[in-house]
């Protein structure tokens, strides 16, 4: 089995996903371009067949399966995002950190105890409160794996660790 990168990810996930959704854009104009003057899609001939006097219950049913197929494009194009925007969140994830300076556990705990020791009495479960913005900064410095790690939960100590993974919204280490 071969390991999972950043590059790979991009090449076989990220970059296929995008050309599909391409493609898919290309298919709705197919179906429904009625923002241009001339007439270059499916719904936009069904509509001259039925001004050429094609039988209105036959105009009917195209047009009904034309929209559908718009529906089942758009769905489709949906799920292509929601996949080609995963793939690069696993890719960015996996980004070398090249050029960041590696920090040991000790380091870590004296970085991240102020932190920790002020937010052990906030309620961090406050829909008021957004600590997207904290977590985003903590995982430019830290990668996200290590913030996550036993060993930094443990060198935390029992107190800190609770309140890290509650910040990180987790159950506890992986």
């Amino acid at each position: 089995m071969s390991a999972v990168t950043y590059r790979r990810v991009v090449h076989e996930v990220v970059d296929p996903e995008l050309d599909a959704i391409a493609l898919n854009q290309a298919q709705a104009r197919a179906l429904d371009n009625r923002d241009t003057p001339e007439v270059d899609s499916l719904l936009e001939y069904i509509e001259t067949l039925r001004g050429c006097g094609l039988a209105p219950r036959v105009c009917d049913e195209l047009e009904r399966y034309g929209w559908l197929l718009v529906e089942l494009n758009g769905r489709e194009g949906s799920f292509a995002r929601t996949v080609a925007g995963n793939g690069e969140q696993i890719a960015r994830d996996l980004r070398p950190v090249a050029g960041r300076q590696s920090l040991k556990r000790p380091a870590l705990r004296r970085m991240l105890a102020p932190i920790l020791d002020v937010l052990a009495d906030v309620d961090l479960d406050d829909p008021r409160r957004d600590f997207d913005g904290l977590i985003a900064a903590l995982e430019r410095v830290i990668p996200a794996q290590t913030l996550r790690s036993r060993s930094l939960l443990h060198e935390l100590g029992r107190t800190r660790c609770r309140t890290l993974l509650r910040l990180l919204r987790e159950d506890g280490p992986r």
